[in-house]
């Protein structure tokens, strides 16, 4: 696979390199393709989570919260 990048990213991967934080471009290519996975399984289970929270309200299982207790609605959220 030959993957081509713009001025810019080449530059920082480059940079990144000579800053002895990776050893080799291919470990700092590496590197990043490792967060990418990351952030692409994160939003997975988040569109997993979103379809739940759907499925449950076309079931009828929401919660009516009145805007002015909103904030304390959240608030309590996070506490728990």
């Amino acid at each position: 696979m030959t993957v081509t990048l713009n001025v810019e990213r080449e530059k920082f991967l480059e940079e990144t390199v000579a800053s002895g934080r990776y050893a080799t471009t291919n470990e700092a290519v590496e590197a990043a393709f490792d967060l990418f996975e990351e952030r692409e399984r994160k939003f997975r289970e988040l569109k997993r989570d979103i379809q739940a929270g759907i499925d449950q309200l076309d079931r009828g299982e929401g919660i009516v919260v009145p805007r002015e207790k909103l904030h304390d609605f959240f608030l309590s959220l996070r506490r728990s």
